[in-house]
């Protein structure tokens, strides 16, 4: 009797590591990458939100969210995000997520953005857009 029992936990210890094994993602750092960190946007029109894109590209095999934005306004410009649900980033493949920009007053402006993505942990980037408010 502890023979089969024996055997049935053996068994199901071997069925735990495989699945263990399965499920083990080797890449435990952050795989997504962002494409266009900086990005010059020109003249835009002022207090009109104009859309910017910013790529982003997943070099992992596991998918990734792109969660959110801090909308927030500065002295020279407002931004804030177009998307209402997270953006998914498949594996080895690419995404992009839409900022809205806004100029506030005549001028050179720069816009720095923090957007936090689920990436093997909560992570945040920042990228930049400079243009011109007219």
């Amino acid at each position: 009797m502890y023979r089969w029992l024996f055997r049935l936990f053996a068994l199901l210890a071997v069925g735990c590591l495989a699945g263990a094994a399965y499920l083990y993602e080797p890449t435990q750092y952050p795989t997504l990458e962002v494409v266009n960190l900086t990005q010059d946007v020109g003249e835009l029109p002022l207090n009109v939100e104009t859309p910017a894109t910013v790529v982003f590209r997943n070099t992992g095999s596991r998918p990734r969210r792109i969660l959110n934005i801090n909308s927030m306004c500065v002295p020279s410009c407002c931004w804030r995000q177009e998307a209402t649900d997270a953006v998914v980033v498949p594996p080895y493949g690419e995404a992009s997520f839409v900022v809205l920009l806004k100029p506030t007053r005549p001028g050179p402006f720069t816009c720095e953005p923090t957007i936090y993505l689920d990436d093997a942990f909560l992570r945040e980037v920042s990228p930049t857009f400079n243009g011109i408010g007219k």
